[in-house]
C-alpha cells in the first residue's frame, strides 16, 4: 500500500499541529522549572516540525523516483550522528517485524542483533530502561554482537525503549564517535513516544479519507485480544505502530490482521528476545 498526497497532507498537518502542542507544553514546564519535561517537549516539538517540514518538501518536488524521507532520519539529524536505527518486536516468538536504519552501519548492527540474540536495543527493549556501552564495553557485554559488528569499526552505543510504558513496542539505537550519547537518545525515544501517542489520539482525523475503517476497528479488537488491554489501549497501540513502522494505519492494521504482527504478551517480564539474559 502507497500513501497518497492527501495523505500525506493529513500527516503534515497533524504533525504541525503536535509542534505547536509541544512548544507549548515546553514553555509551561520551563514556567514550572520542570527542566526535563521542558527539553523532551521542545524536542518533540523539533521532531514533528523536521518531519512536516521533510514530508513538505519532498511532495512539493514531486518526483516519483525520490524515496519518501523516513523518521528515522530525522532521529538522526536530532541527534547528530549519522548512524540510527529504530526496531520494533512484536509477538510470542519476540520477532522484530521493522527495522527502520539511517545508514548501512546502523542496518548492519541491528541486523547482528537479530542474528545473535543480544546487544543495545535488545537491551533497552527488554529491560525497558535506557542502554549505553563504549566500544571496550561492548565486547566485554555482548561478545557475539561485538564480534559479528567488528567489520563496522569502533564506535559507542546507546539505545532507549520506544512505544508506551507500559508495553515498549522496541528501541532506539544510536552508534556515534562524538556528538551524541545516552542521555540524547532517551530524550529522542520519550520525543518520539510522545508524538505516537498523540498519534493515536488523532485516529478518527487521520482515518478521514480511509475506507478501510472497518478494518482498523477490527486490528485493535484483535489486539486488545491478544494483548490482554482495553480497546483503548489497543488503538493506541495500533497507533503507535503505525508512527513507529512510518506506514499509514490501515496498513498496519492490515498487517495484524494478515498475523504479520501480533501483540502477544511481549514485555520485559515475559517472554524476550534472543539469548541475552537480564540484569540481575
Amino acid at each position: 500500500m502507497g500513501i497518497s498526497g492527501d495523505e500525506t497532507l493529513d500527516r503534515i498537518g497533524v504533525l504541525r499541529r503536535q509542534a505547536v502542542t509541544e512548544r507549548n507544553l515546553a514553555a509551561a514546564a520551563a514556567a514550572a522549572n520542570d527542566h526535563e519535561a521542558q527539553a523532551v517537549h521542545a524536542l518533540a516539538a523539533e521532531i514533528a516540525a523536521l518531519r512536516a517540514d521533510g514530508l513538505q518538501a519532498w511532495l512539493r518536488a514531486g518526483d516519483p523516483g525520490v524515496p519518501r524521507p523516513r523518521m528515522v532520519n530525522v532521529f538522526a539529524a536530532v541527534l547528530g550522528t549519522p548512524s540510527v536505527a529504530a526496531v520494533l518486536w512484536f509477538g510470542q516468538d519476540s520477532q522484530w517485524t521493522r527495522l527502520s536504519a539511517s545508514d548501512p552501519d546502523g542496518q548492519a548492527a541491528c541486523e547482528a542483533e537479530t542474528l545473535t540474540g543480544q546487544g543495545p536495543a535488545t537491551c533497552a527493549w527488554r529491560t525497558g530502561r535506557p542502554c549505553a556501552a563504549s566500544p571496550a564495553q561492548i565486547a566485554a557485554r555482548w561478545p557475539l554482537y561485538a564480534h559479528a559488528i567488528a567489520g563496522l569499526g569502533p564506535a559507542a552505543v546507546a539505545a532507549a525503549p520506544l512505544g508506551p510504558a507500559d508495553r515498549p513496542l522496541g528501541a532506539i539505537c544510536a552508534r556515534y564517535q562524538h556528538g551524541t550519547g545516552p542521555e540524547q537518545v532517551t530524550a529522542t525515544a520519550a520525543a518520539a513516544t510522545r508524538l505516537m501517542l498523540h498519534q493515536a489520539g488523532n485516529i478518527g482525523r487521520l482515518l478521514a479519507r480511509d475506507a478501510t475503517l472497518t478494518a482498523v476497528h477490527r486490528a485493535a479488537g484483535l489486539i486488545a485480544v491478544q494483548a490482554g488491554c482495553t480497546p483503548e489501549q489497543a488503538r493506541s497501540l495500533l497507533a503507535a505502530c503505525a508512527f513507529a513502522s512510518d506506514v499509514p494505519l490501515a496498513e498496519a492494521a492490515e498487517a495484524v490482521l494478515n498475523g504479520d504482527i501480533s501483540f502477544g504478551q511481549n514485555q520485559a517480564g515475559d517472554q524476550a528476545p534472543g539469548r541475552e539474559d537480564k540484569p540481575g
